[in-house]
């Protein structure tokens, strides 16, 4: 009998091990952007507890378990978490540290090639109001108006959560004798990956409505994206600027754009999180769980083309012609059943196209544009990690 049981205990062991995930593999969950992986299990693995803390933008102790899981992985995890901790740093605007953290996951990188450098220049971004709840006008679904330096012209301001940090262009920096950093970088632009000029400025100062923002880290890109894209404005308000506050919304219906700074706790399963600067949400397409971002800068939503959802496979219920700026191409919609968790679901008219912009370390399946959502309030909640619908 004794034999048995210590037989069964082995056996149990065994399937136990087995089951226990890589390293690399748990690593592979959160490059792709599985965040209800995290959401849901718990482990005693270090590298799952600090990626989790790091998706609930609990950073001092993402940085605290991920500093020390280093040393007992591979060369080329260590490579991809020095990254990540970098730009867990870069998100709280700790520029100077998150530049180091980058050096180190690329020893070749030279940090003056890095535009973020620049900002550890300056003093940290700061707000000041005496509002709690910041409402301005909501312009075309994309626009607000604020002003630069205390300038009596209000400025159109492209409302963009796909842009961090903040954006201005060429000529705008120059008609605002913006200081810019000596150290040219050359990048691929969001949008359609257009090549343009990168260089790093620090704003002054940007009012919107009852709120200033003070020493605000902004990247300088040619006009001619801005031109290209049909962009009204030449300046980008971006997600870290939105991350100063615990609530953002966007009211499309009411043409509102509304900043909180405080929000209640609430006890609720998180459906998003911000991954290298881009708030990333999974959500469900005929069965199968897709990662995307929210991307209020974008008119369009589209999933990539993959082996889930190849066009030659589906039905177009219709095809258009269609122009971005000076880009001229055909859409094809498809009808698909889109449901996200406890806000929003339906059929919905979207694309599928192999574009897929500037290369991002993480493979999100998908952009979510502001036409499946203008005709709601779209809330995300920073406080809670959580995205929703109204």
């Amino acid at each position: 009998m004794r034999t048995i049981v210590v037989v069964f205990f082995l056996i149990c062991t065994f399937h136990f091990l087995l089951a226990q995930p890589t390293k690399e593999e748990i690593y592979s969950k959160y490059i792709n952007c599985n965040l209800n992986y995290f959401w849901k299990n718990k482990s005693d693995e270090p590298i799952f507890n600090g990626l989790k803390a790091l998706i609930l933008r609990e950073y001092d102790e993402a940085e605290k378990i991920l500093l020390e899981v280093i040393p007992s992985v591979s060369d080329s995890l260590k490579k991809l978490i020095y990254t990540d901790l970098a730009y867990l740093n870069f998100t709280q605007k700790n520029w100077s540290k998150g530049n180091q953290y980058l050096t180190m996951a690329d020893s070749t990188l030279d940090p003056q090639e890095n535009p973020y450098h620049y900002f550890s220049k300056y003093p940290a971004e700061f707000i000041k109001t005496s509002q709690d709840s910041i409402s301005v006008e909501l312009i075309d679904n994309f626009y607000i108006k604020g002003s630069l330096n205390d300038s009596r012209k209000n400025e159109n301001l492209i409302v963009d959560t796909g842009a961090s940090p903040s954006i201005i262009s060429a000529s705008l920096a120059q008609q605002y004798n913006l200081q810019i950093d000596s150290t040219l970088v050359t990048a691929k632009a969001s949008g359609f990956g257009i090549p343009t000029n990168v260089q790093s400025t620090v704003i002054d100062k940007l009012t919107i409505g009852e709120v200033e923002f003070f020493n605000i880290p902004a990247l300088i890109i040619g006009d001619e994206m801005f031109r290209r894209m049909g962009l009204k404005g030449e300046m980008i308000f971006g997600l870290t600027e939105m991350m100063m506050f615990d609530v953002v919304k966007l009211d499309y219906p009411g043409k509102k754009f509304i900043l909180i700074r405080r929000s209640l706790r609430k006890n609720l399963l998180p459906n998003f999180a911000v991954l290298d600067f881009l708030p990333v949400i999974n959500y469900q397409v005929r069965g199968e769980t897709i990662s995307g971002f929210i991307d209020t800068g974008s008119p369009i939503t589209y999933l990539f083309t993959s082996e889930k959802f190849d066009p030659a496979k589906q039905q177009a219920t219709r095809s258009i012609e269609k122009s971005w700026g000076e880009y001229k191409f055909t859409v094809n919609y498809y009808k698909l059943p889109l449901s996200f968790a406890g806000c929003l679901s339906g059929d919905y008219e979207i694309q599928i196209m192999d574009y897929r912009g500037p290369e991002n370390r993480f493979e999100e399946e998908s952009i979510l544009g502001n036409d499946i959502w203008s005709d709601k309030v779209l809330v995300i909640d920073f406080r809670n990690n959580r995205i929703c619908f109204e």
